[in-house]
């Protein structure tokens, strides 16, 4: 090990500088505690970003309520569409005005959820018919 390795990891082990140089019966508590293994934190933002856009997938299967998300939120669907997939954030800032436009409680994205509460699915019914669109020509 290259002397400047040694000091980044004395520093980073909160090791004397040094240490690695001579034989050691005893690695000190301080470093014990640095390299025990840890449980895993419960909510880290990669875990609530996931578990929300787990539940947005939930509520929008379909394309149409994906549309009816977009109206009542303020959101693009490109947006929605991009939260879902993971290219754009889904932060607590989006996850909040989604809840505030479909009257849920404030974390309920950040919980993962069985199914679509009652009053929201009846928010996100699409009244609007569509234009269904057709190719070829009619005689």
């Amino acid at each position: 090990m290259t002397t400047n390795a040694a000091s980044t990891f004395c520093i980073a082990l909160q090791l004397p500088v040094g240490w690695f140089e001579t034989p050691q019966d005893i690695v000190p508590a301080a470093t014990r505690e640095l390299l025990a293994p840890r449980a895993p934190s419960i909510r880290t933002d990669l875990d609530k970003e996931f578990i929300r856009r787990e539940n947005l997938r939930l509520m929008t299967r379909e394309w149409e309520v994906q549309i009816r998300l977009s109206k009542l939120s303020g959101l693009s669907t490109a947006s929605i569409s991009h939260r879902m997939s993971g290219r754009k954030i889904f932060d607590t800032k989006t996850a909040q005005r989604l809840c505030n436009a479909l009257l849920l409680p404030n974390d309920w994205f950040d919980q993962p959820q069985p199914s679509i509460p009652p009053a929201t699915q009846k928010l996100l019914q699409v009244n609007e018919t569509f234009p269904v669109h057709t190719t070829g020509t009619t005689n």
